[in-house]
């Protein structure tokens, strides 16, 4: 059996009183694994549970191995170096006393025996497309795409052995995510991911899909899951509608028995009157009758029960999905009002060559416009120059 990285005992996660996740219970191993489920759903927090950030309020969690995690919105220094965010600054430093001859106990007590922490640190750099950049140059000047995959580099710097990525191509263009795909791709440990990137999900082993009903493993990658969830959810929809259709039915047949029973009660009730049957043989018949009536009520609300968790039970199988709905007015802009005007200008980050030069852009009227580019081409700072945060 395949070694177990990360293995989820009935978990349970709470707050207030919203239950996020429910008697949750999975285990991934060396397989590459995507976790998949609609906004809301709880799968941030499933991974923040599985990394020990949150601590689940039921259940149990056991981890075996190194855990290299990457978050969708994570937080650095803005102003620390590359270096500092690989978590090597101290160690590159002790390096250049070393080499200078200025050294101390201290420093080689920093060191170590990582002495080649300068190569892999490049090396992690360039498995994610990065190594042409200098290992002093501030986070500040990176874009949001090359600061992800510094935090990637950081992650194989540390050589762990699972990986949980939560939304790892949201920043990234076409070029880094090829990047971020090979580096995933040969990747040598196992891996969770949870992403929308329908190309980077195609390299998954296998899919969970985490929804208000718990959580269901499928075997292959996002497009096999996809044809496996249609199967499913078509077999689900025609319970469904097999289960509408025996309630329907089973009305129709009760509410005909029920009208040739009274048919028969009315006719024998007749034949007895007009036949000068004694009064208390009339008062018995009418007796047994209300019982018979009573024995026949209960059957047959027993039958429209049956029917009716029929439909219960396909119904609990069925996700109900909530779909959100804006409804947003026109914009009250004038045609020719003057929305934007950027006049010739430029921007460099301290120690860099200029982001922006000698730049120009005018929007009048109620444009819609997309900002595209390559990470580090300056979209980004474009856009806090226009907001006024640079």
């Amino acid at each position: 059996m395949s070694k177990q990285n990360i293995v989820c005992e009935s978990i349970s996660y709470s707050i207030g009183d919203k239950n996020i996740l429910q008697n949750i219970s999975l285990s991934v191993g060396q397989e590459k694994t995507g976790l998949v489920g609609s906004n809301g759903v709880g799968k941030t927090t499933l991974i923040r549970l599985l990394v020990g950030e949150l601590k689940p309020q039921l259940g149990t969690i056991f981890v075996d191995g190194k855990i290299g995690y990457l978050p969708q919105n994570f937080v650095t220094n803005k102003e620390g170096s590359i270096a500092a965010v690989l978590g090597i600054e101290q160690k590159l430093l002790a390096l250049e006393k070393i080499g200078s001859g200025n050294a101390t106990q201290p420093d080689f007590d920093i060191i170590g025996d990582d002495w080649d922490v300068l190569e892999r640190a490049k090396a992690a750099l360039s498995k994610v497309n990065l190594g042409h950049l200098d290992l002093s140059r501030i986070v500040e000047s990176l874009s949001g795409g090359e600061t992800t995959r510094v935090f990637f580099a950081r992650l194989l710097l540390n050589d762990p052995d699972f990986l949980i990525l939560d939304e790892p191509t949201n920043n990234l263009d076409y070029a880094s995510r090829l990047a971020l795909y090979d580096s995933i791709k040969s990747f040598n440990g196992g891996i969770l991911v949870v992403s929308h990137d329908r190309q980077l999900l195609s390299f998954m082993d296998q899919i969970m899909e985490l929804s208000k009903l718990g959580i269901k493993t499928y075997g292959g990658n996002y497009d096999e899951y996809v044809e496996q969830k249609r199967i499913e959810q078509e077999a689900l929809e025609q319970d469904l509608i097999d289960a509408q259709k025996f309630l329907k039915k089973t009305r129709r047949v009760v509410q005909e028995t029920k009208e040739k029973y009274e048919k028969r009660v009315s006719m024998g009730n007749k034949e007895r009157r007009e036949g000068g049957q004694p009064k208390m043989f009339l008062d018995y018949h009418k007796g047994r009758a209300e019982v018979t009536k009573s024995k026949l009520e209960a059957r047959t609300d027993k039958q429209i029960d049956t029917a009716k968790d029929k439909i219960s039970l396909a119904k609990s199988k069925l996700e109900q999905k909530d779909f959100l709905d804006f409804d947003l007015e026109t914009t009250r802009v004038h045609n020719s009002k003057i929305v934007l005007d950027i006049q010739k200008i430029t921007f460099a980050y301290s120690g860099c060559q200029p982001i922006i030069k000698d730049f120009s852009m005018t929007v009048v009227g109620p444009k819609r416009l997309a900002i595209t580019g390559s990470n580090g081409s300056g979209k980004t700072t474009l856009l806090k120059l226009i907001m006024g945060q640079l």
